[in-house]
């Protein structure tokens, strides 16, 4: 990801991050000058440039007579932007408050690929301590996933969501459940011909996310609080009866 990709997935419009990383380059310019580097006219620039001063990401200054525009340094930008972010957290429950007021229709949403199965992961962490439960097959991660998976791990322990995990048994598995103390986990294991599973299921409040990872990456989340129910009463029975069973 560009510089110019990044400044516009905080905030700036392609021109203005163009026109941002221009001045953190050339420093204090004049409009002609500006214009030729950014290939914008004089007329749209100066509309564009009173919008940036009015966020505070540039400025004007005056030199032999001369008007010059320069940036606001990255630090404050940075300053500036997390201050948008903590304005947007506490209007976030007025937000959910109108959401969550809405005629509640079961949603299904679908994502592929490597970022398709994070968006799927980082789903689980969007609310703190509740109990998770999973069906997973265990297996060593795609190299593309190893990190990433790991620091779910750890973002899931630091917000106290428990998994409960019913899984193949395997010697990957055994590793697996080794680390359940840590991992902030409890597995069970299950040893029968029969239990086989090619899909990842995990059913967490009012969500359940369905993920393949065989030859292409597919992942699926519904939104449903029927779905989350009777997931969660399967998985429950389950987990009685082989808890029950391992005894």
């Amino acid at each position: 990801m560009d510089t110019s990709t990044i400044l516009e997935s905080v905030g700036m419009t392609k021109d203005q991050a163009r026109i941002y990383i221009s001045l953190l380059e050339m420093g204090a310019i004049s409009l002609p000058v500006l214009s030729k580097k950014v290939r914008i006219s004089t007329a749209k620039l100066l509309d564009i440039i009173e919008l940036m001063k009015e966020h505070g990401w540039i400025s004007e200054v005056f030199y032999e007579n001369q008007k010059l525009y320069h940036p606001l340094d990255p630090n404050l930008l940075l300053i500036d932007f997390k201050k948008s972010l903590r304005r947007l957290s506490d209007y976030v429950p007025y937000l959910m408050g109108i959401y969550n007021k809405r005629p509640f229709h079961p949603k299904i949403y679908f994502f592929e690929g490597i970022e398709g199965i994070k968006e799927v992961y980082n789903e689980t962490l969007l609310v703190e301590n509740y109990d998770l439960f999973a069906y997973v097959k265990i297996h060593k991660p795609d190299d593309r996933l190893y990190d990433f998976l790991m620091d779910h791990i750890a973002r899931r322990k630091q917000k106290n969501i428990k998994a409960y995990v019913i899984a193949p048994k395997s010697p990957e598995a055994q590793v697996y459940k080794s680390r359940d103390s840590y991992d902030l986990r409890e597995t069970l294991l299950v040893n029968e011909p029969w239990f086989e599973l090619e899909l990842e299921i995990q059913i967490y409040p009012n969500k359940v996310s369905i993920c393949s990872f065989g030859e292409e990456y597919v992942g699926m989340i519904i939104e449903s609080k029927a779905a989350y129910t009777s997931f969660k009463n399967i998985f429950h029975f389950m987990w009685n009866t082989l808890k029950h069973d391992l005894r």
